[in-house]
């Protein structure tokens, strides 16, 4: 059973009430209808630029709650109709540039948590006033509607590769515990479209909470929705308890209620109010046993997409294989830093270099992700989508093994003490250097890069790691790599982090020997 919080507190941002009345606030429910209606559906940048000033304009005014409510609702109806029908695909295929591109997609996700604010002064209204909160279908709605937009805030953000919004996982915690005091997780949302049965507010919070887990940021940015939809109908089957799961803790995540961060796969975090376990191997379970039954034959063409998206799901938690590493390492910061040390091929400077670095303890892997933690002197910054290198303690070994890894989530603790968790990416990547070859062949500029080549299971292609903003599909790179010259040019991307992107290539020209 699980025992509410007690937290006599409720931390949501909402923006200020002004008391003057704003005549371009339109609070009129038909022609707020009507002007909506009038929007350019076939210019969503002008589009999305005018609601937002509406709906940011329309969450100052003082309203009362029943009227706030049926016109937010208004304005969710128009998200329904043009906002939500521009996905990757569609926002790919409108002629902008690659910058208007990236800006339209940031202004939608931003949209997104300015309709949450609405909703958000409703809820706070309602726990602020205490009057008649148990039951009452207008609170329950709102906070599932608050969660709502901020969750799809929170994938825009994914298939940005952006840094999560301020706020939104504290936010959303916020409004599940105080659904769970009120005692109305499991109410049913009629209103709530687009999902096979009535929601609740749990199977809501239960969903994002499983795609955040999931490894988000690795994930190709165009499946992510597809895989949020997928993955309705099984986010209700994991638990949320005041407990770890012993038997299964590798499945088992902290929620931290009074917290601005994903949740994490910790050892040792103690169960006390302000956190939550959340148990994902029920769904696992589900996942896979509807996997088998309908991977067969007969019926396993109408179910295509979403066995892949699926198939992807679970090998984030069931890896075909790993890269194992000791259980104390020292960790190296950076790309200049860990360029300079993979360049090094004297395994004396590399011991050298390597006692000046800090121990890190290995306390949990699962795959290729794993969780270290210690202390760091680096002068470049431990954050998410940054670039490390691990190494081996000790200096027993005549061939110190180096792996590269990417940065999924840091949390600091006491002490200048932090928690990392990684992705090994490879344990036999080459330092390369790189330079953009310009339209008239010339290649001039040299910069830090990664090349990290093809392994069974692990990189199923071999592909190139480079600053974000250094790639462009089809743009021609001349990379550096072991005394030798070769002309590449980019293809797909395999993976972008908000500093780094790794993608595939083609050869062009190679083994020009530098002189």
């Amino acid at each position: 059973m699980l025992s509410s919080s007690k937290v006599d507190i409720l931390l949501l941002t909402t923006p200020a009430q002004h008391q003057a009345i704003n005549p371009a606030v339109e609070l009129h429910p038909k022609r707020l209808q009507k002007w909506i209606s009038s929007l350019p559906a076939s210019d969503v940048i002008a589009t999305v630029k005018q609601l937002h000033s509406a709906i940011s304009a329309f969450n100052e005014m003082p309203l009362d709650v029943a009227e706030r409510f049926k016109l937010l609702e208004i304005y969710n109806e128009a998200f329904e109709s043009i906002v939500r029908n521009y996905d990757d695909m569609r926002i790919r295929q409108l002629r902008i540039t690659v910058t208007q591109r990236a800006s339209l997609a940031e202004d939608i996700m931003w949209l997104y948590l300015e309709l949450s604010q609405g909703y958000k002064i409703i809820v706070k209204d309602y726990y602020e006033n205490g009057s008649n909160l148990l039951g009452d279908s207008v609170l329950a709605a709102s906070i599932f509607r608050s969660l709502e937009l901020i969750s799809l805030g929170l994938l825009y953000a994914f298939r940005l590769r952006a840094t999560t919004p301020p706020l939104a996982f504290l936010e959303i915690s916020q409004l599940y515990s105080l659904a769970e005091r009120l005692d109305i997780l499991e109410k049913r949302i009629r209103i709530a479209k687009g999902y096979a049965r009535p929601p609740s507010i749990a199977d809501l919070y239960k969903l994002i909470m499983l795609v955040s887990v999931a490894d988000p940021y690795k994930l190709d940015p165009i499946k992510i929705e597809s895989l949020y939809y997928a993955l309705q109908p099984f986010a209700s089957y994991c638990l949320i308890s005041n407990s770890p799961d012993t038997e299964h803790a590798q499945f088992s995540y902290s929620i931290f209620l009074m917290e601005d961060c994903m949740p994490c796969n910790e050892a040792n975090v103690e169960s006390n109010e302000y956190s939550r376990f959340f148990h994902v191997y029920p769904a696992l379970k589900e996942i896979h046993a509807w996997k088998e039954k309908n991977s067969k034959a007969e019926v396993k063409f109408a179910y295509e997409q979403e066995l892949c998206l699926l198939e992807e799901f679970l090998q984030v938690f069931f890896p075909a294989t790993s890269i194992s590493l000791p259980h104390k390492t020292r960790l190296m910061v950076g790309m200049s830093s860990c360029h300079n040390l993979l360049s090094t091929e004297d395994n004396d400077i590399v011991k050298g270099l390597r006692d000046t670095l800090s121990v890190w303890s290995v306390t949990r892997q699962r795959g290729h992700t794993c969780k270290i933690s210690g202390s760091t002197n680096s002068k470049e910054g431990l954050c998410v989508g940054e670039l490390v290198t691990l190494l081996p303690e000790d200096n027993d070994s005549e061939n110190v093994r180096k792996v590269i890894a990417i940065i999924r989530a840091v949390k600091i603790l006491e002490d200048n003490r932090y928690c990392v968790e990684i992705d090994c990416l490879s344990q036999h990547a080459m330092p390369i250097t790189y330079s953009v070859v310009e339209n008239n062949g010339s290649a001039v500029e040299m910069h830090l890069g990664f090349y990290i080549p093809k392994e069974l299971k692990i990189n199923p292609h071999a592909t190139l790691l480079l600053a974000k903003n250094s790639y462009q599909s089809q743009r021609r790179f001349a990379i550096s790599a072991s005394n030798h010259f070769y002309t590449v040019n980019a293809k797909e991307i395999v993976r972008e982090t908000p500093l780094y992107t790794i993608f595939r290539f083609n050869v062009v020209t190679n083994d020009r020997k530098a002189s």
